[in-house]
């Protein structure tokens, strides 16, 4: 099995034309070498898509970002298994604009483990339907 890092996934998704391109692609694809399998992490994730839509980078919209990756990680080779988690973030990303991808990340995660989430961000705990939290005494 294989690990992925941001930049494979940035070449592989990117539209870009480098060399670098054909590598990423031969990545993913289910017929190169004995094992194709791959995996990545949560914070790889975050970065892919933090640099596919940085306005001074690859500046692609949420919603392109969202179908280019989904296609990726619903790969048979893909070994990812917080993949619900990331699923579920990614959608939440989608919809709500006010909201990073880690923080939609933070609220999947929660939800998928049926956590308490504590968060100080308004914008974030009024997605999340919570509560912001405030442990000041009160004045």
């Amino acid at each position: 099995m294989r690990f992925v890092d941001t930049n494979v996934f940035v070449r592989y998704l990117s539209g870009e034309e480098t060399n670098l391109t054909q590598i990423a692609q031969d990545v993913f694809d289910p017929i190169h070498g004995d094992d194709s399998s791959f995996t990545t992490n949560d914070a790889v994730i975050a970065e892919v898509i933090y640099v596919l839509t940085s306005p001074k980078l690859y500046r692609l919209n949420r919603n392109n970002v969202v179908n280019r990756l989904q296609a990726v990680l619903q790969l048979p080779a893909c070994r990812l298994a917080s993949l619900p988690i990331i699923s579920e973030a990614m959608f939440i990303w989608e919809h709500h604009s006010k909201l990073s991808f880690v923080d939609a990340l933070c609220i999947a995660t929660a939800s998928g483990y049926d956590l308490e989430l504590v968060t100080f961000d308004t914008a974030l705990a009024k997605v999340a339907n919570i509560t912001r939290w405030d442990l000041r005494p009160p004045s």
